[in-house]
């Protein structure tokens, strides 16, 4: 018989799993350029795996940012990313990256 502690338990390593398993298919459907596929697998990277401001990061600055032209979108993603991991470096350039591509899409539409 199990006990509901040890039911919390396996559903947390399940969910951990899930997590890992996520952020591997996002990485395969990013490397064969299918980004929406990649954005719904990054998505479900949770807050606590070690790659979450990775994960965000590349839905921000390479999804929405590179590959859909979508700033504002990709600093929203961006800055979820910082606040996982204000002090890596690879977050702070795509956030500072996005941020002036953004001020720069903005700039545009006024002149228009």
């Amino acid at each position: 018989m199990k006990t509901p502690l040890l039911s919390l338990l396996i559903l947390m390593f399940a969910n951990s799993l899930l997590a890992s398993d996520a952020y591997e298919r996002a990485m395969k459907a990013y490397q064969n350029e299918q980004w929406q596929e990649a954005v719904n697998e990054f998505m479900l990277v949770e807050k606590e795996h070690p790659r979450y401001a990775t994960a965000m990061r590349y839905v921000g600055y390479n999804i929405f940012g590179r590959e859909f032209g979508q700033w504002d979108v990709a600093v929203e993603f961006c800055v979820e990313a910082w606040h996982a991991a204000p002090q890596d470096p690879k977050v702070l350039e795509d956030l500072g990256r996005a941020a002036l591509k953004r001020q720069k899409q903005i700039e545009l539409e006024i002149e228009e």
